[in-house]
């Protein structure tokens, strides 16, 4: 696979999942609502990347804690979650039009 899979896609994958986590647990929130606080949290952790304590660097030594942490900040990782999230933001849209369309 390119480099460019490989680093990237991962990470949009991730604040994806980010995404449709926030749809499920604020379905009326609105769009914009909902692309906020994935973008935030998102930015959030990758900036709690800077900030290396013993503490949370063990909670980052775990599985779980390595999956929804990560290790090193990464400004392209900012723009992978901002394509990622971007991403399920439309595809958002689109199934609710084709659910619409068919409850119609």
């Amino acid at each position: 696979m390119p480099d460019l899979v490989t680093l990237y896609v991962g990470d949009s994958f991730w604040a994806l999942m980010v995404f449709w986590i926030v749809c499920l647990l604020k379905p009326g929130w609105n769009p914009a609502q909902q692309v906020v606080t994935a973008i935030l949290f998102s930015y959030a952790v990758e900036l709690s990347q800077l900030y290396q304590s013993q503490w949370l660097n063990e909670i980052r030594n775990t599985k779980p804690g390595a999956l929804i942490l990560g290790f090193d900040f990464k400004v392209s990782d900012l723009i992978a979650y901002a394509v990622g999230i971007g991403v399920g933001a439309v595809l958002n849209s689109l199934l609710k039009s084709v659910l619409k369309t068919k409850v119609n």
